[in-house]
């Protein structure tokens, strides 16, 4: 006889477009370039917020959102590995231990011929 079997809860945030001066060079970096946040929330309980409706009971996607806009927005990267990891810094702090962290930015158009779909790199506490 088989226990109830547990329920899994994530918040998935899809792409959060930004423009960060981005590149290898410094002549890249001159003309922003887009880039996608995307992250996913695997919560070790349920939220509490399925139960009260109340936003401080759950992460709040927009708050997030401008955390990463702020921060990122008034910087300089030459790697999107560097922009994923600090991402995944700032968001896991305020997260904290109620939820897994996975991150994923994708730098839209890279400058690299041929290369249609971009590229993407992702990192955190489990890979989706």
């Amino acid at each position: 006889m088989l226990g109830p079997v547990p329920s899994l809860h994530a918040l998935r945030l899809n792409e959060l477009v930004l423009s960060l001066h981005l590149g290898c060079t410094a002549e890249e970096r001159l003309t922003p370039q887009e880039v996608r946040v995307s992250l996913v929330f695997r919560f070790n309980e349920p939220p509490q917020a399925l139960f009260s409706d109340d936003l401080e009971d759950t992460i709040c996607y927009a708050r997030i959102s401008a955390m990463i806009q702020e921060h990122c927005q008034s910087r300089e990267y030459k790697l999107i590995e560097r922009v994923a990891e600090e991402v995944f810094t700032l968001v896991r702090e305020y997260c904290g231990p109620r939820a897994q962290l996975a991150v994923s930015i994708h730098k839209v158009r890279p400058p690299v011929p041929a290369l249609a779909g971009g590229t993407i790199y992702q990192c955190g506490d489990f890979l989706p």
